[in-house]
Order: C-alpha cells, then structure tokens, then sequence
C-alpha cells in the first residue's frame, strides 16, 4: 500500500526512528546498499535526520541533492521511500545527513516470507560462533523463523548490536543449520527483564538448510493448522 498522507508518513518514520530499524540506501550509480539509521525529524524543516552511512565509503559518495532509495522492515513489513539529501553535516565527528521528508511511503508484506512462531513447548536454538577462543558460547531461543531469517530471545548479558553479523547454528531436530546473520534491530526487555528480543536476516545459508528449515517450520505448523481445520468443522 502506498500511503500519500502526510501524518502518516511521518507516524511510520517516527516508528522506523524509534524502533531503532536499520536502513539500507541505494545510490545512484552504486551496486550495494549501505547501512544507516534514521535519528530524528527536524519539525521545523520538516525534513529526516539520517547517520553516517557505513560501510565508511558510502559517506564520500553521497552529494547533496543526490536521490536516495531507502529500504527497511517494520514488524517484518518491507517499507521503501525516495528522498533527497537537503544538506551534509561534516562538522561533527560522526557525520549526518539532511533529507527531505519523503512524500510516500511503499509499506508492503513479503508474502514470500511467512514467518511461523516457534511454540514454547518446542526447543529450537540459536547457537552464536565465538569469534574469539576465549569468548563465552551465546544461545539464544529462537521465537520465530522464516526462510529470510529469525526472531530471538536473547539472554542478558549478550554484546548483540543492530548491523552485527554472526555466524551460527540453529539445532534443528535432523541436524544443525550453519548460517550467517545480520541482526536487523534489537529491542530491550521485550520478553522481560532478563531477555531482549532480536531479528536477524540471513546473508549466508545453504539451499540445502534453507529446504530443511522450510520442513521444519511446516511441521511446526502442522498441529495449528489441524485444530484450526477441526475447529472450522472440515475434519471427521
């Protein structure tokens, strides 16, 4: 759906502001993405505060003026707008941008990534790879998955931060998963005191272990969608 409204173009950004969500932003002329977050709306401009893009190069590419495509997911929708840059700040020492409010927003489900909720009664784990031999194992439960990534309960401590990558193993009942993730946004205490919650997207996972976790998540559903069939009176 394309929202055109200006109050609600302006309440969906100050979600993607406050959820802390990852941006990713296509230049023109420039093959990858780069990573940014919005940090504000200036109310009297009526324009968005972007950070310093990263990778670092991205930053000596972006010229005022220039057309930006901005991508991101809220509440695993995919949001997309155009905007401008208005004007760079170089002042500082992390760099930030000026953007032109944009006048409509593309907020749309990808359906091609139903994401099936992992019960409590069904143990599937997320074990995060030590990037140090010294570095204590991090295991997180996984609440949610599709086949572009998952949601997980994180135990307090963890050093989990928005833009990380991790390689890992999800222990799926036939074996381990090992992919390669990239944490989407982090939110505090969403499961309590002692567990924040977590998305991740997959940069890295084999066709093979993308198969298998597909058969998972339909076995997974399968006793929902038996009582739901029963409940609906189409079962004997």
């Amino acid at each position: 759906m394309i929202y055109t409204d200006p109050p609600v173009v302006q309440a969906l950004l100050q979600r993607v502001i406050d959820e802390r969500v990852p941006l990713s932003i296509a230049l023109p002329g420039v093959d990858r993405p780069y990573d940014s977050l919005l940090i504000g709306i200036e109310p009297t401009l009526g324009a968005l505060i972007a950070d310093e893009l990263h990778p670092i190069s991205g930053h000596s590419r972006i010229k005022p003026n220039m057309l930006l495509r901005v991508g991101t997911r809220l509440g695993g929708v995919e949001v997309r707008f155009r905007t401008r840059v208005a004007a760079i700040d170089r002042d500082a020492d992390i760099a930030a941008y000026l953007l032109d409010m944009p006048e409509e927003i593309d907020y749309r489900e990808n359906r091609n990534t139903y994401r099936v909720r992992i019960p409590l009664a069904t143990t599937l784990q997320f074990v995060v790879k030590p990037e140090k031999p010294d570095a204590p194992e991090l295991r997180a439960r996984i609440v949610d998955l599709s086949l572009g990534g998952i949601g997980l309960a994180l135990p307090h401590p963890h050093p989990v931060q928005v833009l990380d990558q991790h390689d890992g193993v999800i222990e799926l009942p036939d074996g381990e998963a090992d992919v390669r993730v990239k944490v989407r946004y982090v939110r505090k205490n969403a499961f309590g005191p002692r567990e924040d919650r977590a998305g991740a997207e997959f940069v890295r996972i084999s066709g093979n272990d993308q198969r298998r976790l597909g058969r998972f998540a339909a076995e997974v559903q399968r006793p929902a969608l038996r009582d739901r069939r029963i409940w609906l009176g189409r079962d004997p």
